[in-house]
């Protein structure tokens, strides 16, 4: 056990942003960036408890590619002395971000010379966040904002499924039924003297509301600029997408799209739930952290006739839409290969109340809602799109209604139809072993 005087934390942000004409990431389709909107940002947080020493990233990219997550795990370990196993690297998962990868049909132009940049840029905000370790203590807590969270599948008369971005036209009979997580979770690392050093803030939202050929860190890069204005700007404030698989916020019923600056709106209000939630604060006596991991192996499901099948979930039934011919092309490319997936699961305790549960994947709302309710934390949150890329994990009954999410693409939707109940039962089964650690 440490003595709560032994718990040191360290902070450190460092600006990731491109050049203009860089291909950016979040579409189906090749985007060329035209103008910079706002900077982009890595936020790293190295905490340890004397015994022990992690350290929490959060990156203004749409996702970064397993090779690459490896890559600067090894590097960090190399160069900042901390172990693999006790970093996690989250992306905030911009739509408005370079993309590090080819995208899903290895078409999207890479700038190899910016994914270095990037690797460096991590490994640096982690060494000079463990530099500046000073003694701090630590506080959790969470509330509810309903006001941006929205089930993007929405259900026709009969039963199928259709997008909630699309005309409102195509969406005039749709029923709005399903689950969203309001819930919003902060850690908060803050100094001898109470005064805040860092945030990290947990919300099951997709960051994608700018949209454009722009470069932006999107709504959660506008709620750090917020939280900077009220705490100071050398406050580092890390964005933690949660289960946001079937979560965005698109309120078919009163389209706000049109509103200017409508992104701004969000993150304004994301940032006045975090206040709210830090004005009654409690710090937690955070005697020891540790980490846990469990390696799951999951293979990709097979095709089926659905992957390909031309419907109305992206409006007209239309085989030359361009979702459909792109699921065309994608099956091409991975033809009948059914390759077994590294699937690693991530448990950070942090103390007995404070927990974080990390996965490489867009896990759908109702598997967050399932780990944190089976928790035996106080605080636990669920870290999506977290130690790389695995793409879309639908539950079962998605699979059986169809929609975006549910037809095969590579990297976006390939782990087998089982994945979601064995991530669900790993994460509960870490938590609760995690737990008893002393």
């Amino acid at each position: 056990m440490t003595d709560m005087s032994n718990l040191r934390a360290g902070t450190y942000t460092k600006n990731i942003t491109p050049p203009i004409g860089i291909t950016l990431e979040g579409s189906l389709g090749e985007i060329i960036a035209e103008r910079i909107v706002d900077d982009l940002y890595v936020n790293a947080v190295v905490i340890d408890d004397n015994t022990k020493e992690i350290a929490i990233v959060s990156a203004d990219i749409h996702s970064i590619p397993n090779a690459v997550y490896k890559d600067m795990a090894a590097r960090i370990k190399k160069e900042a002395a901390i172990d693999e196993d006790n970093i996690l690297i989250a992306a905030t998962h911009t739509h408005c971000s370079p993309c590090l990868d080819g995208g899903p049909l290895n078409t999207h132009v890479v700038w190899d010379d910016y994914v270095e940049q990037f690797k460096k840029s991590v490994v640096t905000a982690v060494c000079m966040a463990k530099k500046s370790k000073q003694t701090v203590r630590i506080g959790a807590g969470k509330g509810n904002n309903p006001d941006h969270v929205f089930n993007r599948r929405l259900k026709k008369p009969d039963g199928s499924i259709a997008m909630n971005w699309l005309k409102s036209e195509f969406l005039a009979d749709c029923i709005d039924d399903g689950v969203v997580d309001p819930e919003l979770l902060v850690i908060k690392i803050a100094d001898a003297e109470g005064n805040p050093k860092a945030f990290i803030v947990n919300y099951s939202l997709h960051n994608n509301a700018c949209g454009g050929p722009i470069i932006s860190s999107d709504l959660s890069g506008h709620m750090c600029r917020v939280l900077k204005k009220v705490y100071g700007e050398d406050v580092c404030v890390l964005f933690i997408p949660g289960a946001i698989g079937n979560i965005n916020w698109i309120n078919y019923k009163e389209d706000r799209r049109k509103i200017p600056n409508l992104y701004k709106l969000i993150g304004t209000g994301i940032a006045g739930t975090v206040l709210e939630i830090d004005s009654v604060m409690k710090y937690q006596e955070v005697l020891n952290i540790d980490v846990l991991h469990k390696k799951l192996q999951i293979p990709d499901r097979p095709y089926c006739e659905y992957d390909t099948h031309v419907d109305t979930t992206f409006g007209e039934a239309n085989s030359d839409n361009h979702f459909f011919k792109v699921f065309r092309r994608g099956k091409e490319i991975l033809g009948h290969s059914l390759p077994m997936n590294d699937v690693d699961i991530q448990t950070i305790k942090l103390g007995d109340e404070i927990a974080i549960v990390a996965s490489p994947t867009q896990m759908f709302v109702e598997f967050g809602l399932e780990i944190k309710a089976c928790s035996p934390f106080k605080y636990t949150l669920f870290a999506g799109m977290s130690n790389g890329n695995m793409g879309y994990v639908p539950t079962e009954q998605a699979f059986k209604e169809g929609g975006y999410e549910v037809r095969k693409l590579p990297i976006n939707s390939h782990l087998d139809i089982s994945a979601g109940k064995r991530i669900v039962d790993a994460s509960i089964e870490l938590l609760n072993e995690i737990r008893r650690e002393n």
